[in-house]
């Protein structure tokens, strides 16, 4: 509803783009999944590059799980998967 109400008064905030992207993002995150984790740290336990933020997610949804990126942070990635299986999905 709040993005509702900021797209029908958008000329009354500057600062609109930002918000409706925060928004957006927001309502796209998974609600039940409370924490997150960013490519760089788990690439940095697995010790390997970091694959494109896309890729990865598209490569858990493949895997049959739900992923979404988090509000916080714009390389967090919030999933459901097993915290083993991400490192599984490395050699796909």
């Amino acid at each position: 509803r709040l993005l509702l109400n900021l797209e029908r008064d958008r000329a009354q905030f500057e600062a609109y783009n930002k918000v409706h992207a925060l928004l957006v993002t927001v309502t796209e995150e998974l609600p039940d999944v409370p924490f997150f984790m960013t490519l760089h740290a788990m690439s940095a336990t697995l010790k390997c590059t970091p694959p494109p933020a896309d890729l990865f997610r598209s490569a858990i949804i493949n895997a049959g799980y739900r992923a979404s990126t988090a509000h916080c942070n714009p390389l967090a990635l919030k999933t459901d998967a097993p915290m083993g299986e991400p490192a599984c999905i490395k050699n796909t």
